[in-house]
């Protein structure tokens, strides 16, 4: 008699989906938008629609067989009531009121015809780019990137121009899942002091992509091997306050595979198995201190885009809750700006290596939080207050020289030293009168005459000489 009695509760939920349209998907049902074609909109979680739904019948009143419905819409499909999964969404598709767009060119508005469902949705118009209004954004963004109180009618200049571009076109990739229309393999991390607009920032891409799509890393997030179990199957991974160490958040190998979107293993609780696959959830990352990690081969470095955040408004200048008004006001808007910016910096790019199109200012910065990320390769520029050091072509120092210098702590490989235009290498060396040189075969039997193959092969950091400050 119960089992009877589930499957009549069961055909009566499959009767009410079909008749309305509806489908399961991440814990909620889902229906159809009332004003946005094609788009779905959450109808409730399954406990409360199914309560609601079942209200009205005497059998449901008098079993009381929630705890048995329950589990079967969790996890068993149905053709008239599907269970979908973020696979039934088109990542590249926006909804609107008027029509929907495809990402990879938001500046085509399509309509009529059946709408696919897009990952985004928007109870608003789209709009061609001379209609945006977004004031308040403007005012969270461009602030940092003038270092001043963005004001209407301010003009950027073309470096500032080329820091906006960079900075909203690698927002607008974090709203569709790696790989699709780029392989830059770059990750956007701001820097700056608190109190700048950070976590307003934030909190807008988190109404962009909804709440319950983002994952969270934070200084209180799980520690060990289950940290990214709840990151996992999210379209965004957000994490506003990073600590220094960027191995106390996610050991950096891990680091590396998921912002270039390639396979990796995270480790599950009550799964001995865990999940593997591909990862393409974007992440966004901020901190108030640069990010300091073991880099073996520039593997960390190279995915970092640094952008500064730092700049510190007056309080008669201070907005308390712009990031509220910027998702109340303009969030649809916002939207088609980072899509836009994204099309724009693609187009930018090309063919070549992203790193290409950044601006002076943001390489200089990178340079800068290297710098302090590897204190190393601070001394390889600077020098220290006994030690300058000179760039000679052709020159070199031996590592064990060097460290004489700088201190055993001094750590380098050949690609922290390519990126400040040195190299690093293990060489054949000579050593004539006390001073060393490349030792090729053909010197050293000069220097010393049936000692063939005497060469010593020792470390050197190539393209600099160190030289003794007065």
């Amino acid at each position: 008699e119960g089992a009877r009695t589930e499957e009549l509760l069961r055909a009566e939920l499959v009767r009410i989906a079909r008749a309305k349209h509806l489908f399961r998907f991440a814990g909620s049902v889902f229906g159809p938008h009332p004003t946005v074609p094609g788009a779905a909109q959450d109808v409730g979680r399954y406990a409360e629609w199914i309560n609601a739904a079942l209200r009205h019948t005497e059998l449901y009143q008098k079993s009381g067989l929630l705890g048995n419905v329950l589990p079967w819409a969790e996890t068993t499909d149905h053709a008239e009531f599907p269970l979908c999964t973020d696979a039934d969404f088109e990542p590249c598709v926006a909804n609107f009121r008027n029509g929907w767009v495809d990402l990879s060119d938001p500046d085509v508005l399509h309509s009529g015809g059946d709408a696919p469902r897009g990952r985004h949705c928007f109870d608003a118009d789209w709009v061609p780019e001379g209609e945006m209004r977004t004031p308040m954004w403007d005012r969270l963004v461009r602030t940092q990137v003038v270092k001043a109180v963005w004001k209407e009618g301010m003009v950027l200049g073309e470096e500032q121009e080329r820091v906006l571009l960079v900075l909203e076109g690698l927002l607008g990739r974090l709203l569709i899942p790696l790989g699709l229309l780029d392989r830059y393999e770059v990750m956007l991390y701001l820097r700056g002091r608190g109190q700048t607009g950070k976590s307003s920032l934030f909190d807008v891409m988190q109404a962009i992509i909804g709440r319950k799509w983002c994952g969270w890393l934070t200084k209180a997030s799980r520690d060990g091997p289950f940290k990214l179990q709840a990151c996992l199957h999210k379209r965004i991974v957000l994490c506003r306050d990073a600590t220094e160490k960027l191995d106390a958040m996610v050991d950096p190998t891990l680091f590396t595979q998921m912002v270039s979107g390639e396979s990796i293993t995270v480790s599950t609780l009550y799964n001995g198995e865990g999940w593997s696959g591909v990862w393409t959830t974007p992440m966004l990352w901020g901190g108030n201190d640069a990010l300091t990690y073991k880099d073996s081969g520039n593997r960390v470095g190279r995915r970092l885009v640094q952008v500064p955040w730092d700049f510190l408004v007056d309080d008669g200048d201070f907005i308390m809750d712009i990031g509220r008004e910027i998702i109340r006001d303009e969030l649809p808007h916002v939207f088609l700006r980072l899509a836009r910016q994204y099309k724009a910096l693609r187009a930018h790019v090309g063919n070549g290596r992203f790193r290409t199109v950044l601006p002076q200012s943001l390489r200089d910065f990178q340079q800068a939080m290297a710098e302090e990320s590897n204190p190393s390769i601070g001394q390889l520029q600077h020098g220290n207050d006994k030690w300058a050091v000179e760039r000679v072509e052709g020159g070199f120092e031996l590592l064990q020289t060097v460290k004489a210098a700088f201190g055993e702590a001094f750590s380098v490989d050949d690609a922290a030293c390519k990126a400040i235009g040195l190299s690093y290498d293990r060489k054949n060396l000579c050593n004539t009168g006390g001073t060393w040189h490349f030792g090729l075969a053909a010197h050293c039997n000069q220097h010393h005459p049936g000692r063939e193959g005497k060469r010593e092969q020792k470390y050197c950091v190539c393209g600099i000489r160190l030289v003794r400050r007065d």
